[in-house]
Formats: C-alpha cells, sequence, structure tokens
C-alpha cells in the first residue's frame, strides 16, 4: 500500500513539472493567466453617426404623479336656443364626437336663409357686371368728351377764318391772335375729356368689379358664419369620459356660451414639478413634458409619458423656496400592451420644453456615457482602425432620443458608439452591428 502511494506521488511531481515547467516547480510560483489587451478586444456594438442639427432647450424636473388639476372639461353652447333634447346621462361614459344635446335654433336657421338670399343677390349682380350708376358716370363723361369737342370745331373754324381775314387786311393783329388762342385752349380741353372718359371706361369697370367681387365675399362670410350657428344646434362631446354634470334639460333656453354640461377626462393624471424660482421662469403654459418611467431617459418611446405643462405658480412656498408647476399628462394607450399607467404619488424624471432651439452636435441619446469619475459626458467614438476612444463633451440639451452636445474633439460624421458602450477602456476593439452580421453568415457558410 505504501509502494503505491509512493507511486501515485511521484506522477503527479511529473505531471506538475510538465505542466507548470522546472522553473515554476523549483520556484514554487502560480502560473500566470494572460490579459486581453483593449486592442485584441471585439466589443460588438451599433454606431451611429454625428450630425449638426437643433433641439429645443429643455428643463430636467422630477415630476409626483397626482390628479389632474382641472379634472373637469365643460361643454358650452356655441349658440342660443332652447334645448330639444338630451341624449346622454350624468356618470355615462361618452367618446369623442358623442352628441350631447340638440338646441332649437329656429332664430339661426332663419339668419341662415336670409344670409343665403343676400348672397345671391350680390352674386346676380356680380355676374351682370355693371351698375346703374357706373353706366350713368360713362355716359356723363363721353357726353362731355363730345361737348368739348365740338366747342374746339367751332374755335378752330373761327381761328382760320380770323386769319383768312387778317391776310385780307379786315382785321387786326390782335383779334387773330385771340382767336388762335381760344382754339389751342378747346383743344386740350378736349383731350382731356376724352382722356377722362377713356380712363373711366377702364379703371372705373374694374373697380366695380372688385367691388361687386368683394360684396360677394362678405356675403359667403355671412353665409358660413350663420351654417355654424346652425350647427352650433348640435352639441358634440369634445373628448372621451365621463359626463359628471348636466345643467341642461329639455325646453329650457340657453344663451351661447352657456355651460351644458361638464366630462371627466379618462384616463387623466397631472404632475406637479417643484422647481426654483429661476428655473419657473423659464417655463410656459403649454410648453410639452415628457416624463420617464425608468431612471434613464434613454428608454424607448413606448415607457416615456408625454403631456403639458398647464399652470405655473403665481408665489413661492414659503417653506421650500420653491415654485410649484402644475400639468396634465395624456391618457394611456390602453391597446399598448408595453405601456405602463404610472402610480398615484409616483415620483419620475422628466423633461420640460423650454422652446428655444440650441443648435450643435446631434447624436442619440443612448451614446452619452458617464466617465468613471462619475462627472461629465463622455462619448466613445471609432477611428479609422476600428477602436473606440473617449470624447468629453458638453450636454446641451436632450430629448428622450437625441442630444445636442459641444466639443472641439468632435466633428459632424464621425463614428460614435450608440449602443454597447458598456465602459469599454480606451483603444477596445470594435466590431459594428454590419460586421457581426457578415462575420455570422460567413460562419454558417463553413459549416
Amino acid at each position: 500500500m505504501l509502494r503505491l502511494i509512493l507511486k501515485l506521488l511521484c506522477h503527479l511531481a511529473i505531471l506538475a513539472v510538465l505542466v507548470f515547467g522546472p522553473t515554476a516547480w523549483a520556484q514554487g510560483d502560480e502560473p500566470q493567466s494572460t490579459e486581453l489587451k483593449p486592442a485584441d478586444m471585439k466589443a460588438h456594438v451599433e454606431v451611429a453617426k454625428v450630425e449638426s442639427g437643433s433641439l429645443p432647450l429643455t428643463l430636467h424636473a422630477l415630476g409626483r404623479i397626482a390628479a389632474p388639476p382641472q379634472a373637469h372639461t365643460t361643454v358650452a353652447a356655441l349658440g342660443a336656443g332652447v334645448v330639444l333634447h338630451v341624449a346622454v346621462r350624468e356618470g355615462e361614459r361618452v367618446t369623442s364626437g358623442t352628441l350631447i344635446l340638440t338646441l332649437d335654433n329656429r332664430t339661426a336657421r332663419a339668419q341662415l336663409e336670409q344670409a343665403r338670399s343676400l348672397l345671391a343677390l350680390a352674386q346676380s349682380e356680380a355676374r351682370h357686371g355693371e351698375s346703374t350708376d357706373l353706366a350713368q358716370q360713362q355716359s356723363e363723361l363721353d357726353a362731355a368728351a363730345r361737348q368739348a369737342q365740338a366747342t374746339a370745331a367751332g374755335l378752330r373754324r373761327e381761328a382760320e377764318s380770323q386769319a383768312q381775314l387778317l391776310a385780307k387786311g379786315l382785321t387786326s393783329t390782335k383779334a387773330e391772335a385771340d382767336a388762335r388762342r381760344a382754339s389751342d385752349a378747346a383743344e386740350l380741353d378736349t383731350a382731356q375729356a376724352q382722356r377722362k372718359a377713356e380712363i373711366f371706361r377702364g379703371t372705373g369697370r374694374s373697380m366695380e368689379r372688385q367691388r361687386l367681387e368683394g360684396k360677394v365675399r362678405d356675403a359667403q362670410g355671412a353665409v358660413r358664419l350663420a351654417e355654424i350657428e346652425v350647427e352650433s344646434g348640435s352639441v358634440y362631446a369634445p373628448m372621451t369620459g365621463r359626463i359628471t354634470r348636466l345643467t341642461a334639460t329639455a325646453g329650457v333656453a340657453v344663451d351661447k356660451g352657456a355651460a351644458l354640461a361638464e366630462i371627466e377626462p379618462a384616463g387623466s393624471l397631472g404632475v406637479r414639478f417643484s422647481l426654483s424660482p429661476a428655473s419657473a421662469r423659464q417655463i410656459r403654459s403649454g410648453a410639452a413634458l415628457t416624463l420617464f418611467q425608468d431612471s434613464s431617459t434613454t428608454e424607448g418611446e413606448h415607457e416615456a409619458l408625454q403631456g403639458r405643462i398647464v399652470a405655473v405658480g403665481g408665489g413661492i412656498d414659503v417653506e421650500t423656496g420653491l415654485v410649484t408647476i402644475e400639468g396634465v399628462l395624456e391618457p394611456v394607450d390602453s391597446s399598448d400592451t408595453s405601456a405602463t399607467q404610472p402610480f398615484m404619488g409616483e415620483t419620475l424624471p422628466g423633461l420640460i420644453t423650454l422652446g428655444a432651439a440650441r443648435e450643435g452636435l446631434l447624436v442619440p441619446r443612448s451614446a452619452l456615457t458617464q466617465p468613471e469619475s462619475g462627472t461629465g459626458w463622455i462619448v466613445m467614438r471609432i477611428d479609422e482602425g476600428k477602436h473606440a476612444e473617449p470624447v468629453e463633451v458638453h450636454l446641451v440639451t436632450e430629448t428622450a432620443t437625441q442630444a445636442i452636445i459641444a466639443s472641439p474633439d468632435l466633428n459632424a460624421g464621425d463614428s460614435v458608439i450608440r449602443d454597447g458602450n458598456y465602459n469599454l477602456p480606451e483603444g477596445a476593439g470594435v466590431v459594428t452591428g454590419e460586421e457581426h452580421t457578415s462575420e455570422t453568415l460567413h460562419a454558417g457558410e463553413g459549416h
């Protein structure tokens, strides 16, 4: 038994020498492991080209989900009339375009018929082309031109007669000169009268045509307004939701603008931001906002909630020193299985659009990553040798999917990693998505 154990130990010693070498055996060193150099790596990544572009300036903020600031929408009468029929009940759910009630607007219908009659009259006048006044004015101008022409002809004959008498010594030089001046003045008056009649014949008709066409346009506008008044007799739900209150009943007369019903929007949520006064001053009512279901702003659009700002607080909270900004979110599409409804009271990161655009280098938002220091931003640029190198950049503004950056070391047209950064070391070798696909195809052909 002892002999067997000694034989086994001898075999193990020989095996150790063969594997680790005599030097390692003699010095008692552990075997050295080989480390992959960055340049020899083949990290599979997706790339994108840096472009020149612009994005609206945005503000980062944390929003707390709450009830919408305006939980009800009032449906008002667009015209006056008597309620004929109410088609819904309180508590009933309606969709956008559902008939709420109808009005007996006979006055509006009578006004529509009158407006249509005036339109027909204006169109008839326009087809006729000339009014009586226009023809009368033209006739008077033509008569004045003929009268001037006849007067000039008579004075011309008188001047010719005086010239003949002067040649025979039967009249004075002054008489002949006076007759000639009178004839010349009459010729000038004739030319002016004829010109005036001719101008009116052209421009007068044009002006009259424009006046008649304007009259037709005014009549058409009046008809359209009357049609709107008639159409306002049918009142429809402006959104999908639930009827929470009906203020109109059949047989009751209502004025234009009177409240008829209140609707609670379906699936709507509110959001509240608490911002510093300096940040709040940059925000305007109606500004677009985006909330993200995850702490990262690089997720797909289906995980982002869209909405708008509806109110900017008028004062500063004395305890916090912050200003309250209220917004309302668009309802989550129930048919989208990937969309999730946030919880009431949940706090989510978001972006508020400030409106002013910023220009610079446009990259996918996913291309941005933070260095090991945890401060600032970098992108991984790919050089001609297919190696990744970090480039420090300044984040100017961003949306859910894109970002505007600035860097003296980056240019439009450069390639950056948009997916697969994974904190790659500087100089790491990379394989783009296209090359990865090509390698896979070639590997498949070899089998």
